[in-house]
């Protein structure tokens, strides 16, 4: 008999509850597109897509549970042994895909990371997370969850978050609840950004101390208060105002009127 013991160090709670898994599946919808797996695991949902989908990617660094899933012979599925953070999609895939997976908790941000810096190659992603996670993704302005990563994913994919799912559903049980989100590429960003890693840097510095105002924040980060004032007057925003309340196209605004201030 194999040996699928899990595995601490990858921070691994699979699911078990078959109901959940239906509704996983329904959510994907799988079809004639390509869809790649994060995290297959022993094949909750590796096995029921494989039937399902033209094509399935489905990447699992450990290798046990990648053995194990070759061995399952699964129809129109390749299994692909490495981490999902160092994989050359590219190499993989020409169209757009279906990025689907049950990520673990511990490096749950970093796949986003991920997924948002492979967005030209990915047309929707469905994931279940730790809950505080999905709300933090989904989260609109004045929302205690409203973050930089908020913003970020909000200007280039629509998110939506289907159901929440409780700890009984996974073994080993996570200590958290977890939620089924769903991002869908928009046609088009809500802003147009010709310098993305400068802007992500502007947001996560405007949110690093969030019991500031925004402008406390900017002025940490090296903006003349004077110039401060003149930029929020022009773009109505209020001088005691967190960035927890400050929309997408405002965050956008401000960066952009900075940005030619220092120029």
């Amino acid at each position: 008999m194999v040996n699928l013991k899990v595995g601490k160090r990858f921070g691994q709670h699979f699911l078990v509850d078959k109901n959940v898994i239906r509704k996983i599946i329904d959510v994907i919808g799988p079809g004639e597109e390509t869809i790649l797996e994060i995290g297959a695991g022993k094949g909750a949902l590796t096995i029921p897509l494989s039937g399902l989908c033209k094509r399935l990617i489905a990447v699992e660094r450990d290798k046990k549970f990648a053995d194990f899933l070759r061995r399952k012979n699964l129809r129109n599925v390749e299994i692909v042994e490495s981490d999902i953070l160092t994989i050359d999609l590219r190499g993989l895939v020409r169209d757009e895909i279906v990025v689907v997976g049950n990520l673990p908790y511990y490096i749950s941000k970093k796949i986003i990371g991920w997924f948002l810096k492979e967005k030209e190659l990915i047309k929707r992603g469905v994931f279940m997370l730790q809950k505080e996670v999905a709300e933090r993704l989904c989260s609109k302005p004045g929302s205690k969850s409203y973050s930089s990563l908020s913003i970020h994913t909000q200007i280039f994919f629509e998110t939506k978050i289907h159901f929440n799912v409780g700890s009984r559903s996974f073994s080993p049980p996570p200590q958290v609840s977890s939620s089924l989100v769903e991002l869908k590429k928009r046609d088009e960003p809500l802003v147009k950004i010709d310098n993305e890693s400068e802007f992500i840097d502007f947001l996560k510095n405007s949110f690093a101390k969030r019991r500031k105002t925004l402008l406390n924040n900017l002025i940490l980060m090296g903006f003349e208060k004077n110039k401060i004032f003149k930029i929020f007057e022009s773009l109505s925003i209020e001088p005691n105002k967190r960035p927890e309340e400050i929309g997408i196209e405002n965050f956008y605004n401000l960066w952009i009127s900075l940005r030619d201030f220092r120029i």
